[in-house]
């Protein structure tokens, strides 16, 4: 996956780990 700037909309439906990538909630 392409880095994605994360934003506010993102930033609630998905969470940034500490690697950087989006991981989507359950």
């Amino acid at each position: 996956m392409p880095k994605m700037k994360t934003h506010q909309t993102t930033a609630k439906r998905f969470k940034v780990t500490g690697k950087g990538k989006l991981r989507r909630r359950k």
